[in-house]
């Protein structure tokens, strides 16, 4: 005849244990890569706000002075960049 094993914990408290265990560990997961998010993207403001500070005019032909003019809208890409991220 065999014995059966009695069981220590009835019922459904482990399910419910582990549930609030994974739900812990999410949470926590879910604000370290917001906080992770966060700092990144403030390192990257504090490299591109010099970079993006107006300092050059458009110059008034591109062809005469194609370097100027590439310059130009590098700034100008750097200037949409930081807006779209807020700095």
């Amino acid at each position: 005849m065999r014995r059966r094993l009695k069981c220590r914990v009835r019922g459904r408290y482990p399910f419910v244990v582990l549930a609030v265990l994974i739900a812990l560990a999410t949470a926590a997961n879910i604000l370290f890569t917001v906080h992770q998010v966060q700092e990144s993207n403030r390192a990257f403001c504090s490299l591109l706000v010099p970079a993006s500070t107006p300092r050059l005019p458009r110059p008034a032909d591109p062809k005469a002075t194609p370097t100027a003019y590439q310059e130009w809208l590098w700034q100008q890409r750097y200037i949409a960049l930081s807006a779209r991220f807020g700095c």
